[in-house]
């Protein structure tokens, strides 16, 4: 992926029908819990991520931090929380 973002994304926020792990901090998703999954294409190629609801947040955090516009690509989301001094709740 670069760093510019998708040229198509798709961004929903379903209950999960079976467990998913957060591709943020490693966390089950639970059958019934609410989460983002979000899937787009990167240069020619699909990905799909699946974030729990306290991961969304954060990265909205981090977003309004930074304040450029810019926004953490999925898998650095704790690195960027840590560099602008933001501790993700529970953590």
């Amino acid at each position: 992926m670069n760093d510019e973002g998708p040229s198509v994304f798709e961004e929903l926020f379903p209950k999960a029908r079976k467990e998913y792990k957060c591709c943020e901090c490693g966390k089950i998703i639970p059958v019934g819990e609410e989460y983002q999954y979000y899937k787009g294409c990167w240069d020619g190629k699909w990905s799909k991520f699946r974030t729990c609801i306290d991961c969304h947040h954060l990265r909205n955090e981090v977003v309004e931090s930074v304040g450029t516009g810019e926004w953490p690509p999925f898998g650095d989301l704790l690195e960027w929380a840590e560099e602008e001094g933001i501790k993700q709740e529970g953590k």
